[in-house]
C-alpha cells in the first residue's frame, strides 16, 4: 500500500449506550468501530454483505482499545479509520475516536481482521478485493 486510506464517519451518542455517570460504556467503542469497518468498506466500492456472498468472513482476531477523554450523552464523536497493514489474509485497522470539532481525542483502537471461508478456514482474498482495499500488487 502506498499511502494510507482513511475515511470518517460520525456517531451520536445515544442514552442507552451511556452508563450510570452518564458517560459512554466503553464496550460501546466496538459497536463503533464495526460501523467505522461497514462504511470503511462500503466506501471503497464493495459492501461486507458482497463479500459475505463471495465466500469470505472477516471476523476480529485481535483488538485493541486506549481511552484518553469521557464521551458523554448526545455527543457528536467523528470516527477516523485507516488501514495500516493489508496482506491477503488479514487486514490491520486503525481508529480514532474524536468530538465533533476534532479537537479532543477520546480513544484510539486497533482492530485485525482475518480473512476465511465460511467454515471459519483462513483464506486468501483474490487481486480485486485486494486491490479495492487499497493492496497494490
Amino acid at each position: 500500500m502506498q499511502e494510507k486510506i482513511s475515511n470518517k464517519i460520525s456517531h451520536r451518542v445515544y442514552y442507552y449506550e451511556t452508563d450510570k455517570m452518564g458517560r459512554v460504556y466503553h464496550s460501546n467503542f466496538l459497536s463503533w468501530m464495526e460501523e467505522a469497518r461497514t462504511e470503511f468498506i462500503r466506501n471503497r466500492g464493495i459492501s461486507y454483505s458482497e463479500i459475505e456472498k463471495n465466500g469470505i468472513l472477516m471476523p476480529v482476531s485481535e483488538i485493541k482499545i486506549k481511552y484518553y477523554n469521557p464521551v458523554e450523552y448526545d455527543e457528536l464523536i467523528q470516527i477516523v479509520i485507516t488501514i495500516n497493514e493489508l496482506s491477503k489474509v488479514k487486514v490491520e485497522f486503525n481508529y480514532e475516536f474524536y468530538n465533533e470539532k476534532m479537537d479532543v481525542k477520546f480513544g484510539e483502537a486497533v482492530s485485525v481482521n482475518i480473512f476465511t471461508d465460511l467454515n471459519g478456514k483462513i483464506k486468501r482474498i483474490d487481486k480485486e478485493l485486494y486491490k479495492l482495499l487499497g493492496g497494490e500488487e
